[in-house]
């Protein structure tokens, strides 16, 4: 099967279709149904403060387990550690007041050699035309903070962790396809909306990351560090 969305092609380039456990913080959009559909061998396990947001009879029966959980209460508790196979953190933790110290208290869930994905607005999208949805990050009512790739790679190498890839997100499939997904916004929304050019304009960056506390070693040295902090610094005003 192809992979239309972009988080899915990234777990399925180191996962392919065997058997892992996700654990998907903030699981809405359909999310359960959608990734049990494109893996089978999936145990998914979702997290969000309400019970029901945009999730059907289809989505809790495609879950394994549901927390109802605050996020920023940093109460993890009942979440089981060292379970998980991959962490997804698609569009989260620019909602959140606390999203370092959310990420932290969530890095004992993952096994060893475990994956975290991350996705997040960029500092581009400050840049970018107000659209219906989102296409600039103050088109979220309850967006609360910008993050880059530099920060995320710096905070998550201080907890052990290697960089796999960042980068900005371009869904090639999701962009050879677009005319069929622009009809459907019209259909629906009787409009286009901000995330249909995602891809086309750079909104979104993404950074993966694998947990090897065993045998960490820092894959950016001081140089490429100096000039990853300068791109994440310049590239929003280009």
């Amino acid at each position: 099967m192809i992979k239309t969305v972009f988080k899915y092609q990234k777990i399925h380039k180191y996962f392919k279709n065997r058997h892992f456990k996700l654990l998907d913080i903030g699981c809405t959009n359909k999310n359960p149904s959608k990734t049990k559909r494109n893996f089978e061998n999936c145990e998914y396990h979702g997290v969000d403060i309400e019970d029901e947001y945009d999730r059907n009879g289809a989505d809790f029966k495609a879950m394994t387990k549901f927390y109802k959980i605050d996020l920023t209460s940093l109460d993890f508790d009942e979440i089981p550690d060292n379970y998980f196979d991959v962490i997804v953190l698609c569009h989260v933790i620019e909602h959140l007041y606390n999203g370092d110290d959310v990420i932290k208290a969530l890095i004992p869930k993952l096994k060893e050699k475990g994956i975290i994905y991350f996705e997040y607005p960029a500092a581009k999208s400050l840049n970018l035309p107000s659209m219906k949805v989102c296409l600039n990050f103050y088109d979220g009512d309850t967006h609360f903070r910008i993050y880059n790739s530099f920060e995320l790679i710096q905070l998550m190498q201080k907890e052990y962790f290697k960089i796999l890839e960042f980068g900005t997100r371009r869904n090639w499939v999701y962009m050879l396809l677009s005319p069929a997904y622009f009809l459907h916004s019209l259909i629906k929304y009787k409009s286009l909306i901000g995330p249909n050019f995602w891809d086309f304009r750079g909104f979104a960056e993404y950074v993966i990351v694998q947990k090897d506390s065993e045998h960490y070693k820092p894959v950016i040295d001081s140089k490429k560090a100096h000039a990853l902090k300068s791109k994440a610094l310049i590239e929003p005003f280009i």
